[in-house]
């Protein structure tokens, strides 16, 4: 691709209409280069963002954009002196040479103030060798898929139209910039995966609208939404259930080792004497005085006698 002029019209310091040649002179050929030389702020790297914004449109990555959105942009890219009604216009002539022959390409990208916003449009002119300029509709309505072919694509433009600031942050820098990472990316193709994703999304978005309108759009993004809130809630109840179950498992270990204190005190024995108790409605038998053990229930009856006839006796001789 080959430069060969640059019109302005009410496009950022320059107001009213100007021409750049940027074909060096025929006499000059040994000499194949322009050189713009102007002081601070005089509009040089506004030249340099018109080349850009001339071929790539709002996709272009110039210099003074930072966040803004493209109607933004276009907005503040208009001269403040230039009348509302009025257009602001960037044309850029370039020759791209074939194996066919060379191509003459005219850009024209012009907009201008609305009640509401902002409206613009691109015109793509075509010359043959040894034919006239003609308007190419075709080209005009693809231009942003066929930039590339001719002219350098959109990702390693950074390394193609740069300014000297961004000449001396290369130099200085002691790490790759994310603009020359970005070109790397781009000629090596890594940057395609990421774009089919972007397009991808794009299409199931303009099927669904295709299927059944807003309205199916509408309830297909409710039902993501009523998802998410269902999966979120399951989480949640999850985590609960976890929660409960250490709780319950920690609860099973402490009654463990109660039961196992229990029984160490002899607490399975007091519990069978009150079972057999309230089974059979007689009293638990009691140690002996001797200390021999327990005695059985004859033996109980037998000196329970005993104690009652002495019992007798010691009165009787009381009295």
């Amino acid at each position: 691709m080959i430069l060969r002029s640059l019109r302005l019209r009410h496009f950022g310091p320059f107001f009213g209409e100007c021409v750049v040649d940027l074909s060096p002179a025929r006499e000059a050929s040994d000499r194949p280069i322009c050189l713009i030389g102007a002081l601070n702020g005089s509009g040089k790297t506004s030249l340099l963002d018109a080349v850009v914004l001339a071929l790539y449109g709002p996709r272009a990555r110039c210099s003074s954009r930072g966040d803004l959105s493209w109607k933004d942009f276009l907005y503040r890219a208009r001269n403040s002196l230039a009348p509302d009604a009025e257009t602001s216009e960037i044309s850029l002539t370039f020759d791209y040479p074939t194996a066919e022959g060379t191509t003459r390409y005219r850009l024209v990208r012009a907009w201008w103030h609305t009640p509401t916003s902002v409206a613009e449009s691109l015109e793509v002119y075509t010359q043959g060798e040894g034919d006239a300029e003609r308007l190419d509709h075709e080209l005009t309505e693809t231009w942003a898929g066929s930039v590339s072919r001719t002219s350098s694509p959109l990702g390693v433009s950074n390394l193609f139209f740069f300014d000297g600031e961004q000449v001396r942050a290369l130099a200085t820098s002691d790490d790759t910039t994310p603009e020359v990472r970005g070109a790397i990316r781009t000629l090596l193709g890594l940057e395609l995966p990421d774009r089919l994703s972007r397009d991808l999304t794009i299409i199931v978005q303009r099927k669904l609208k295709e299927l059944g309108g807003d309205e199916a759009l509408v309830a297909a993004t409710d039902l993501e939404r009523e998802l998410a809130r269902l999966l979120a809630a399951q989480q949640l109840i999850e985590a609960e259930r976890a929660a409960v179950s250490a709780k319950v498992e920690q609860a099973r270990r402490q009654l463990g080792a109660e039961r196992e204190r229990f029984v160490a005190s002899g607490g399975e024995l007091a519990a069978a004497r009150a079972t057999w108790s309230n089974s059979s409605g007689a009293r638990w038998p009691r140690w002996t005085p001797s200390g021999r053990g327990c005695a059985s229930w004859p033996e109980v009856a037998a000196l329970r006698a005993r104690r009652a006839a002495l019992g007798a006796r010691l009165k009787a001789r009381a009295r």
